[in-house]
């Protein structure tokens, strides 16, 4: 299982989730925090997040995908709904494949049916408010 998926608002944050090795990774950036200067501990606990990717989370992930057809999501959302290019506003992209299965959609300020079951799965699994701080 892959997944890379990368929100941002203009002129605010952004979270970024991706997977590597055997885990999903959290990670959340806020423009007015200089970030390297943190404290590593302070970072891990507020501003990352790693999570085994078990078979617990697979099948959640999975099964998300599945029953909100996110699978089948248009390359670019915008053009296929017919809002046209945007380039202001939040700013979302998502890359993934599991098995046979594959995604690469993207879109500004119009999210697809199911993107806030994306979301909320991925606040349940990173046990995070997505949206706050950004």
């Amino acid at each position: 299982m892959k997944i890379k998926f990368h929100y941002s608002i203009s002129f605010g944050g952004e979270v970024n989730i991706n997977t590597r090795t055997n885990h999903l990774h959290f990670k959340k950036k806020t423009p007015w925090i200089n970030f390297p200067s943190i404290p590593k501990e302070i970072k891990n606990e507020f501003y990352v997040k790693k999570v085994e990717l078990n078979d617990e989370i697979k099948k959640l992930i999975s099964n998300t995908f599945d029953k909100n057809d996110i699978w089948n999501w248009p390359k670019d959302y915008n053009e296929a709904s017919g809002v046209g290019g945007v380039c202001d506003g939040d700013l979302w992209e998502i890359n993934a494949s599991f098995n046979d299965k594959k995604v690469s959609s993207s879109g500004a300020s119009c999210y697809p049916d199911g993107y806030k079951k994306l979301i909320s799965m991925f606040s349940k699994i990173f046990d995070v408010d997505f949206y706050q701080d950004i």
